[in-house]
């Protein structure tokens, strides 16, 4: 009987592999030495703090061990390899039960965090950013020696971007996994800037049984050219280059260059997803590409086949023409769709393949009702710029002004999702149960009206600042409302300790009517603090209080 990776996950919460024989403790910033010398059931524990690695550090052949951020997630920095070593950072080869939990890893010469040939990985909580070179952010794959596969893997609630790239047209991935098997990719945001990168996450070369699900994808690079989430492209002498690949109660937004690939696969499942202007590049060959887009893989299998797309929400409203499923060059077989929601303020266009018009259980609706998803735009985010608890704050921002709006026709529409070997949906992006009232929604959210507006951000109506939460500890999330875009569209907050000593300044992003800014208060004394701001030659000011 084949074990899918959400029992491994269990496996961790119930049997967690970070009780180890030995806690080690770096008591000095370089860490290489203390790193290479960790054994078998050791677990290395580092307090809040920047830490540097020299060289290379691989550990091979362990059993049980575990890198931990003692002070909860991102607290914990390592710095990795610098890109002109071309070297790799952090690489495990053959070791069983790696936990890595809490820890930001930034800059590499090539991959930051590797594993070849492990099994019963968890990587959970980490802030994985800035490869360099041919570099991945995370790479999976087999074990170099003797080809064993890396196997049992689980990425929960990371935040990952900004993998490597060596010229305009070699770019690598956030999370790139090659003769990988049952792989849970969960609760994770996977980004780019527009200093580079194409896909997001990439499974090939024989990989099998791949599982996302509660992701949010977005934004591409503006210069990316292929769907952000692929299936494919490795030169397997046999069979195909992914089997079964399963994408569920994700949001995919912003990205350009389409969200599914589809690369030499067999057997998809698509369901209960949300895409939001994905796929509108113009600039491209083929000149309209699919949100779901399907090509030779480079494999022993050139074309795909058996897809099951249902209960997803595909919604644009940028004027473009967009292709929902397209081939290019190849033939997609078997392919399933119904219960799935379309709007679009250009045309949907149709292949043989794919007609929206064939569904007899179709929604042609507004997801949103009448307006748009009110989408933060994403701030400049380099390789120093921003901590986890800043990035999750956004993450989870984004992810509620995405949610379908109260009274849309995606609500109760949705079906079982069919012929799937994997459990059904039991929760919806933001962890709400799923199915409410026993019939699933179209998209990635459950409506449930028993959820309070509290847990959406405060409404951008009428001028003023609007915090969340209040009390908070550590991040706060504050909206600024009716600013008017002014220089580069971002808007100046300062923040005052109860003395009206000031403490920082920070800026806010636009969006729409408003604008979004995170602040991470650790390290800051508990207490009263305020936040003051000037809206059209108005002062106005709120308190927030930091709780510990």
């Amino acid at each position: 009987m084949r074990i899918t990776p959400v029992l491994f996950l269990l496996y961790f919460v119930l049997f967690p592999s970070t009780v180890s024989a030995r806690q080690v403790t770096p008591t000095v910033a370089y860490i290489y030495s203390v790193f290479s010398r960790l054994a078998s059931n050791d677990t290395f524990m580092l307090p809040a703090g920047t830490y540097y690695l020299s060289s290379r550090a691989q550990l091979s052949d362990l059993v049980n061990v575990a890198v931990i951020s003692r002070d909860g997630p991102g607290k914990a920095v390592i710095i990795g390899t610098t890109p002109a070593s071309n070297a790799e950072s952090i690489v495990f080869e053959k070791c069983s039960t790696v936990s890595i939990i809490g820890i930001e890893i930034r800059q590499s010469g090539d991959n930051i965090l590797k594993f070849g040939g492990c099994t019963n990985v968890l990587v959970k909580d980490c802030y994985i950013h800035n490869a360099s070179n041919q570099g991945d952010c995370i790479k999976a794959t087999q074990h170099g020696a003797d080809n064993t596969m890396t196997s049992n893997i689980t990425i929960q609630g990371c935040i990952i971007h900004s993998p490597g790239h060596t010229s305009s047209t070699e770019f690598e991935e956030c999370f790139d996994m090659m003769y990988t098997r049952n792989a849970l990719i969960t609760d994770c945001w996977f980004f780019l800037t527009d200093t580079g990168g194409n896909q997001l996450s990439y499974p090939k070369g024989g990989c099998e049984d791949i599982i996302y699900e509660r992701c949010l994808f977005g934004p591409q690079s503006t210069i990316a050219w292929d769907p952000a989430v692929g299936g494919g492209v490795a030169s397997v002498t046999s069979g195909f280059n992914v089997e079964r690949e399963t994408i569920r109660s994700c949001v995919f937004f912003d990205c350009h260059s389409g969200a599914v690939g589809s690369f030499g696969s067999k057997d998809f499942w698509i369901y209960n997803n949300t895409f939001i202007n994905c796929a509108h590049r113009t600039d491209r060959s083929p000149q309209y590409l699919g949100i779901i887009h399907v090509k030779h893989g480079g494999g022993a299998a050139a074309n795909s086949e058996n897809f099951y797309i249902y209960n997803n929400a595909f919604y644009n409203n940028q004027q473009k023409n967009v292709y929902i499923f397209c081939t290019q060059g190849v033939t997609a077989l078997n392919v399933n769709h119904d219960y799935n929601a379309y709007y679009n303020t250009g045309s949907i266009l149709t292949t043989v393949d794919y007609n929206p018009a064939t569904e007899g259980n179709r929604v042609t609706a507004n997801p949103y009702a009448a307006g748009a998803p009110d989408i933060p735009a994403l701030p400049n985010v380099t390789i120093s710029s921003h901590t986890w608890a800043q990035l999750d704050s956004l993450k989870k921002l984004i992810i509620r002004q995405c949610r379908t709006a109260a009274g849309a026709s995606v609500i109760d529409h949705g079906t079982a999702a069919n012929a799937t070997p994997y459990p059904d949906v039991t929760a919806d992006i933001e962890g709400l149960s799923s199915p409410y009232n026993n019939v699933y929604d179209i998209g990635a959210y459950e409506y449930d009206p028993s959820v309070t507006v509290e847990q959406n951000p405060p409404a951008a109506q009428t001028p003023g600042i609007a915090v969340w939460p209040n009390p908070f500890n550590p991040v706060v999330t504050i909206a600024v409302n009716g600013q008017r875009p002014t220089g580069k569209g971002t808007t100046l907050c300062s923040l005052y300790d109860a003395r009206g000593k000031l403490v920082k300044k920070v800026f806010a992003i636009r969006a729409g009517s408003g604008a979004y800014l995170t602040w991470d208060a650790t390290g800051m004394a508990s207490g009263v603090y305020t936040i003051r701001t000037v809206i059209d030659n108005m002062s106005y000011s709120k308190r927030i209080i930091l709780t510990r």
